[in-house]
């Protein structure tokens, strides 16, 4: 027994020894003593085209795992392109502030969004050598410039309702709310099948209680108002709002000229032709007022600059207020409360 002692205390250190694994070192994912090996990192946008004036870009990064990240700009953009903001490890909006190109002739840049070891998303931004009012013959409205406003958005909130589920015919009311409602806060998710499912109405058209009742359950600041005059909802958009109409398209002349931007695009057979839209802003020429709109029946057309073709679309502000007056004759300001 005695020679056997010394044995197994040789047997029990042994085993001891060979259960101590070597220090690891850190991976290029474990952050803050944090395995992160599944870390990724998403962005809501990678394309944007701006005119000439001085602008801004915010494109949404979704870090999953404890991501971290960095934004590189190249060398050849850093005089017209410039970081603002960004948060580097959490989900949220990384900013870049674009200058004024007086250069005659378009530039393009294309930014980084790096992480983990070697991995990295890219933004590609196009900044024209043109003015917005530069374009407007092109793109078919009439008459001489006179003013113009667009309560528009750094990021990407626009929502073609053909790409938001087994509703998608019928869901001009869903998207038109949650174009709005990411319009009011960009950090809003807003999903539109989600939307749809809070109040599905059996597969059905959406009503304005159903915007109303959602913008409450959601925190997004609206109100209800009269709209009788082309100044009532001129009114609310100088106030910086956008408005949710609901018409009769019907009555909205048809056109869908290759490059071209007035009157609607698609179809509609008969009267009672009801639809939802978001108007942002507004044109206003020596012979016309046109709304800015984002109609969101693109249903997948793509125009002939590759961009939906409810996006940035100008409507006869006589033809939507008359429309507007047969089917509803209100409008939902978002942005304001009563």
């Amino acid at each position: 027994m005695k020679r056997l002692l010394p044995l197994l205390l040789i047997a029990v250190f042994a085993f001891a020894a060979c259960d101590k694994e070597p220090e690891p070192k850190p991976s290029p994912y474990e952050i803050g003593g944090q395995d992160t090996t599944a870390a990724s990192i998403s962005i809501d946008q990678t394309t944007f085209n701006r005119y000439a004036a001085a602008d801004e870009v915010a494109v949404y990064v979704t870090a999953e795992g404890g991501a971290k990240y960095a934004v590189s700009i190249p060398d050849n953009a850093k005089s017209w392109v410039s970081l603002t903001s960004f948060s580097g490890s959490e989900s949220g909006f990384v900013h870049l502030a674009i200058a004024k190109n007086t250069t005659g002739s378009s530039r393009t840049a294309t930014v980084a969004i790096t992480y983990g070891q070697g991995l990295s998303k890219t933004v590609q931004i196009s900044q024209d050598a043109k003015e917005k009012k530069d374009y407007f013959k092109v793109w078919g409205l009439e008459g001489e410039y006179v003013s113009s406003l667009s309560n528009d958005r750094p990021y990407d909130w626009y929502v073609d309702q053909g790409s938001t589920g087994a509703c998608s015919g019928v869901n001009c009311g869903p998207a038109s709310t949650t174009m709005a409602a990411r319009w009011f806060n960009g950090s809003y998710r807003a999903n539109t099948e989600k939307a749809r499912e809070e109040y599905y109405n059996n597969g059905g058209w959406w009503y304005t209680n159903d915007i109303n009742s959602f913008f409450r359950a959601h925190g997004i600041k609206s109100s209800q108002k009269s709209y009788t005059t082309n100044e009532t909802l001129k009114s609310v958009l100088s106030r910086g709002n956008v408005a949710i109409l609901c018409l009769d398209m019907y009555y909205i002349t048809y056109g869908d000229d290759s490059g071209k931007k007035v009157n609607k695009f698609y179809r509609t057979a008969s009267a009672s032709w009801g639809h939802f839209l978001v108007v942002k802003g507004y044109v206003e020429t020596t012979t016309k007022l046109y709304w800015e709109v984002y109609d969101p029946y693109t249903m997948g057309n793509m125009a002939s600059d590759g961009t939906p073709k409810g996006l940035d679309r100008y409507y006869d502000a006589s033809e939507i207020l008359r429309s507007a007056g047969i089917w509803w004759g209100n409008m939902i300001a978002v942005g304001e409360s009563l």
